[in-house]
């Protein structure tokens, strides 16, 4: 079996648990939420860990990409901002001709996990976010 193989396998279940979490979010509990997410993490860790050491010629920095987008969802769904941008921060390097259709589609897939951890921040500190753009709370009329 090639390295590939191992790699395709494993990034296809991070990304089919990936789509459950984010097409049934509101019907899971925390404890589910936590445990598909981990499944997540576990899968395309060791999708990136086998890409990893393959032989060059196996690898393919879009492959890496992606399993890095479907980790950084991950953490956004468990609230890891920092995590998440430490994450993606490869993948945002990446040069343009590389930002290919699965790529973009995971970006735009991040939008949702990231607009509940704005939710879930705003309830943490009483509705009152910093607008870090503007320097004015979110809700605040001034700007």
């Amino acid at each position: 079996m090639f390295v590939w193989d191992l790699v395709r396998e494993e990034r296809r279940a991070s990304s089919a648990f990936l789509e459950v979490v984010q097409r049934r979010h509101a019907e899971l509990d925390p404890t589910a939420l936590r445990h598909f997410t981990n499944l997540i993490l576990d899968h395309a860790g060791r999708a990136l860990a086998i890409s990893q050491v393959a032989p060059p010629e196996e690898r393919s920095a879009i492959v890496d990409a992606t399993i890095l987008l479907d980790m950084s969802t991950a953490r956004l769904l468990l609230g890891d901002v920092s995590g998440a941008h430490a994450t993606l921060r490869p993948v945002l390097t990446l040069q343009e001709d590389m930002r290919t259709v699965p790529i973009l589609r995971r970006l735009r897939g991040m939008r949702v996990p990231l607009g509940r951890v704005q939710e879930t921040r705003a309830e943490w500190f009483g509705g009152v976010v910093v607008d870090a753009g503007r320097g004015a709370q979110a809700g605040d009329d001034r700007g």
